[in-house]
């Protein structure tokens, strides 16, 4: 499928700023996840009752890295696409989590997005979030063009 020139124009235009939303959002949650102990975010892990036991704290330990770096390469524009599509994967791993908890009519009194340090945000206003996320990730993936950012100024002529 071709992207129309004019949406492509645009998109260069506002993707430098658009990739800060998905950036600066895993950049902090990622920070203030890791800044605690793992067991904090284990915690949040295990009350959506989808991950075997063994795997949890394991995961808990690297999420918030992954988090961080790929929201610090968004932001700063470095492997931009690639960090767009990994921003894009886990923020619809974040939906389908969310998503599947709402359906099952879990309770949770938080989402666990931010840590315990963050912003405590209810189920559905993390899934709206993610969504939002989700579709900036994507739109910068499609952008080419890599307006100020550090992939375009070490690009090799």
């Amino acid at each position: 499928m071709k992207i129309p020139e004019t949406f492509r124009r645009g998109l260069a235009l506002g993707a430098p700023i658009l990739r800060q939303f998905p950036g600066l959002v895993l950049l902090v949650s990622g920070y203030l996840k890791a800044v605690r102990p793992p067991e904090e975010f284990a915690a949040a892990m295990e009350s959506y009752w989808v991950l075997p036991v063994a795997v949890v704290l394991p995961l808990a330990r690297v999420v918030p890295w992954l988090e961080l770096l790929t929201g610090l390469a968004l932001c700063t524009g470095y492997a931009t696409r690639r960090a767009a599509f990994l921003a894009a994967g886990l923020h619809a791993v974040f939906i389908a989590l969310l998503g599947q908890s709402l359906v099952r009519g879990l309770t949770l009194k938080d989402c666990g997005c931010f840590g315990n340090l963050g912003p405590h945000l209810s189920p559905v206003q993390a899934l709206a979030l993610d969504a939002v996320l989700f579709l900036a990730a994507l739109a910068v993936w499609t952008d080419r063009e890599n307006r100020w950012s550090l992939d375009r100024w070490t690009e090799r002529p």
